[in-house]
């Protein structure tokens, strides 16, 4: 289905993500991988805040990671 953004749920502790298995690469802890602009390995496709699986859950990092991958899909 083609999306221009998408917003995923976090239940407790942990972000929803089962549904990109297969379709992005992810951490041992099955969070999603990121390098350093917050792109996937998928181009073109960034993921931010929660999914990420850092220690921690903010929206203030949820804020800086967008801005972050942001500057990286204007390059």
């Amino acid at each position: 289905m083609p999306a221009r953004g998408v917003f995923i749920y976090l239940q407790g502790a942990e972000p929803i993500v089962e549904f990109l298995k297969g379709q992005l690469e992810t951490t041992p802890t099955d969070c999603v991988a990121v390098d350093r602009e917050m792109g996937t390995s998928v181009p073109g496709v960034f993921a931010v805040g929660d999914p990420l699986g850092l220690h921690v859950k903010q929206a203030l990092m949820a804020a800086d990671h967008g801005v972050m991958a942001a500057m990286a899909v204007s390059k």
